[in-house]
């Protein structure tokens, strides 16, 4: 909590100094040519979301942030994002945010500080994945909506239940989920494996029954063909003189076989 609060305080104060002027400042300004309407916009923005950070309202903050990003790319700027994302959880993003601006070597002194050390606390309230493809090797990944710049790599992410995502050509090829505690590693897996190869089985429609022979294998089948009978799925009793239906009649012949 006392990080929060010291991270809070540190924000607020770049707020004031980025949209606060010192008299003597103000003096200058009166002799130098106005802000551009961007600047001013960019001003208005960036003051409404430290007011939204004041009052722990992140998401509008973001919002804020993001409108004064579009209109003035700025250090303070975007590590005031990095900060509100990384409040809600966001760990890629806020990363992403952090690495453009320790990579500018033009952002202030303090800006860098504050960046770093919110790094810091990132990684030590994390847990990390990794993303491993099956049966692919190229795809698209994204993770709780937010596609990494390198899937290859791992990923730190806020404590909680998270969802990665390969697409290739916009089509989803694989989706994981996964919960994370601190501190814990833990893969992704996308795509489904490969399928065991089936074996073919015989034609049914030349075998009896598992394990005996094909019909056109038996002696009775071509006996049957030629003494001018006709198979039938079961014995079937001669009709009488009389009309009756006799019993079966016995002889030597197969089951399924009838006499005409």
């Amino acid at each position: 909590m006392i990080c929060r609060l010291d991270r809070l305080f540190a924000l607020l104060a770049l707020g004031l100094t980025l949209c606060a002027v010192a008299p003597a400042a103000a003096q200058r300004a009166r002799r130098a040519p106005p802000a551009s309407p961007s600047v001013t916009q960019a001003r208005a923005r960036f003051a409404e979301g430290v007011a939204h950070v004041e009052a722990r309202r992140f998401a509008d903050a973001e919002v804020s942030f993001r409108a004064a990003l579009a209109l003035r790319d700025a250090p303070t700027i975007r590590y005031n994002l990095a900060s509100v994302l990384f409040e809600q959880g966001r760990y890629p993003e806020s990363n992403a945010e952090i690495d453009v601006v320790l990579a500018d070597r033009a952002a202030p002194a303090e800006v860098r500080t504050h960046a770093s050390d919110l790094r810091h606390q990132l990684l030590a309230q994390a847990g990390f994945a990794r993303v491993t493809l099956v049966g692919i090797t190229e795809a698209s990944v994204a993770i709780d909506g937010f596609r990494l710049t390198d899937p290859s790599g791992e990923v730190a992410l806020s404590p909680g239940t998270h969802t990665a995502v390969a697409t290739r050509d916009s089509l989803e090829f694989g989706r994981d989920s996964l919960e994370l505690r601190t501190g814990q590693h833990a893969t992704f897996t996308l795509g489904a494996p490969v399928p065991e190869p089936v074996e073919p089985t015989p034609d049914a429609a030349l075998v009896a029954d598992e394990g005996s022979r094909p019909l056109v294998e038996e002696w009775w089948f071509w006996t049957a063909i030629g003494g001018g009978v006709v198979l039938s799925a079961v014995l079937i009793g001669v009709a009488a003189s009389s009309g009756g239906v006799e019993e079966p009649i016995p002889g030597n012949f197969q089951p399924g076989v009838v006499r005409w």
